[in-house]
């Protein structure tokens, strides 16, 4: 319930704080609802979360790099001007596409 709950707000054009707010926890949790949803192959609209295209492109390729098991070391790579959400969000933009194949 609580994850469709997530998905139903992301999926209204919601930022992962303006859910975390309004369902009164938080944006780490938002986000582990999200990869929950993929890993059972759900899909969740991100387009709206998304970083900019440069920015994007250079996230995939620091995941492609490194693997998708960890957002740290991403983050290490491209430094402390890419956010934790940008990240996240790459990341599940790439799981939902290998998922669909």
């Amino acid at each position: 319930m609580s994850i469709r709950e997530t998905r139903d707000l992301i999926g209204q054009g919601m930022s992962l704080s303006e859910v975390a707010e309004q369902r009164g926890i938080s944006e780490t949790t938002i986000r582990s609802h999200l990869e929950r949803l993929v890993q059972e192959g759900g899909q969740v609209d991100l387009d709206h979360l998304m970083p900019p295209d440069d920015r994007r492109i250079n996230i995939e390729l620091a995941f492609r790099e490194l693997g998708d098991a960890r957002l740290t070391p991403v983050r290490d790579m491209l430094g402390e001007g890419y956010t934790w959400d940008e990240l996240a969000v790459v990341r599940l933009a790439l799981r939902q596409e290998q998922a669909v194949g």
